[in-house]
């Protein structure tokens, strides 16, 4: 299967399960969805063991429950984690649990950011940024803040469809773009 066949049918079944089970699941869950995908996504060691041609069903509900434990899922995903396996798709899983936040987040009007700079922000520079974006993409921001002395001097911004950053680092950037054209 392609990628792009995999990310379609991987937002096929997260829509569904969020039609399903939306009113159970929470800004919270759908951050650990995210980050339950990048574990999944950087640990491929995982998937041979759900795709054991003799597995029992109490032996496949032992590694749902230990998977679930260990990546510490919301309880809720153990429906969903049986329907992949039952239809052989288990390698979906990160995909389906990205998808399942990014709807999430974009049927409730939120943006996830994160936001560096140099030097740090104040808490009070930081909601200033927070209020910065939510005006311009007329949306609830939620963020996370980092300090980063690549930066030199300046703010980056940036979700899974936005950039906005004004940094010596981008000048730097830009100048360099300039010099090579």
């Amino acid at each position: 299967m392609m990628r792009e066949d995999q990310a379609i049918l991987a937002k096929r079944y997260a829509r569904a399960f969020i039609n399903v089970f939306g009113d159970r699941i929470s800004y919270d869950d759908c951050v650990t969805l995210q980050r339950v995908s990048a574990t999944l996504r950087s640990h491929h060691g995982w998937l041979p063991f759900f795709q054991a041609p003799d597995m029992t069903d109490e032996r496949r509900e032992q590694m749902v429950i230990m998977l679930q434990e260990q990546l510490r899922m919301p309880a809720i995903c153990e429906r969903l984690i049986n329907l992949l396996i039952d239809h052989s798709r288990m390698a979906l899983l990160p995909d389906v649990c990205d998808a399942i936040a990014r709807i999430f987040f974009d049927d409730h009007h939120v943006a996830v950011f994160a936001i560096t700079s140099f030097p740090e922000l104040t808490a009070e520079q930081v909601e200033y940024v927070r209020t910065f974006l939510a005006d311009q993409l007329d949306r609830r921001i939620m963020y996370s803040y980092q300090v980063n002395k690549r930066l030199i001097a300046g703010i980056r911004a940036q979700s899974s469809t936005v950039l906005w950053e004004y940094s010596l680092l981008k000048k730097l950037r830009d100048a360099h773009k300039c010099m090579h054209k």
